[in-house]
């Protein structure tokens, strides 16, 4: 029986305890060395560098999870699949929010920005047209999903989810000192945790360097993982980014906020803008 099969059934049997006991035994394997922890929001390049990175070659245990916090598992996209398929998913998060942050081991932590529109686009494809059966992938008709992206998608989540996240769970306010944008990366230390941040848009040049830096790991060749134009809704997608025309005051709320301010240069900005804005022609988008 292989592994994935392996798991799949004792999770059946199990149920939540599947989580509660594999957890805390893969993470004795870190007293020593550390525990590698893989943890942003969702849609901004994690499974790259997950796919990238390897066990044995770090020699610590790694996990991969996009929220700890209470808010985040209670009102995140994992918990809300768990309960579309009554499974035990989300106990994951909850245990390893126990067990990872209680400070007991020490913990590298990777997270990972992306500019918000480009990151919202992905994610609302990602965990709401691939769960709503009212969509037919093989159309390419997209104007009922731009109207259903503008008016009822949660639009504040990359521009809180280092707050709630990374500050609140961590202890390390990321917005504290300048962001080094023509680096794409930086690291911040807190007590037994160390934390890179990488912006998404400089993944491609700054991967083996920072990886280097931040876990001595030599070489390290970034994946191309997840990604939608490899995906069965590529069609749909592709229409959707080419007839999608965002209101003007919804540019101004995503682009004028302290996370993108944060991350991104004013020029880059304008580049967001310009690709998503177009022409204007929508009315202006409500904000709730």
């Amino acid at each position: 029986m292989s592994t994935v099969l392996l798991s799949k059934w004792l999770k059946k049997i199990l149920g939540p305890w599947y989580f509660k006991i594999t957890i805390p035994w893969k993470l004795r394997a870190g007293r020593n060395t550390g525990v590698l922890l893989i943890y942003q929001m969702g849609k901004v390049g994690s499974k790259a560098i997950e796919d990238s990175i390897s066990a044995p070659s770090i020699n610590m245990p790694i996990f991969h999870v996009h929220v700890l916090s209470d808010r985040g598992i209670r009102g995140g996209e994992l918990y809300k699949k768990s309960m579309m398929r009554n499974d035990y998913e989300y106990i994951r998060n909850i245990v390893l929010q126990k067990e990872v942050l209680s400070r007991k081991h020490k913990l590298k932590v990777i997270s990972l920005v992306r500019e918000p529109v480009a990151r919202n686009i992905s994610a609302f494809f990602q965990n709401s047209v691939l769960w709503d059966t009212q969509y037919n992938e093989a159309s390419e008709d997209s104007s009922e999903i731009i109207e259903e992206f503008l008016a009822k998608f949660d639009h504040e989540k990359p521009l809180i989810w280092l707050d709630q996240e990374i500050n609140d769970m961590l202890g390390i306010d990321v917005y504290a000192e300048p962001f080094p944008i023509s680096c794409g990366y930086h690291i911040y230390s807190n007590e037994n945790i160390e934390l890179l941040l990488i912006r998404q848009e400089s993944l491609n040049c700054c991967f083996e360097g920072a990886l280097k830096e931040f876990l001595a790991l030599e070489g390290a060749q970034l994946m191309d993982s997840n990604r939608a134009e490899s995906k069965s809704y590529a069609g749909l997608y592709k229409s959707f980014k080419e007839n999608l025309d965002i209101p003007n005051n919804y540019l101004d709320h995503m682009y004028s906020s302290k996370y993108a301010k944060h991350f991104y240069s004013d020029l880059e900005i304008d580049v967001f803008r310009a690709r998503w804005g177009r022409s204007f022609r929508r009315q202006e988008w409500k904000i709730d």
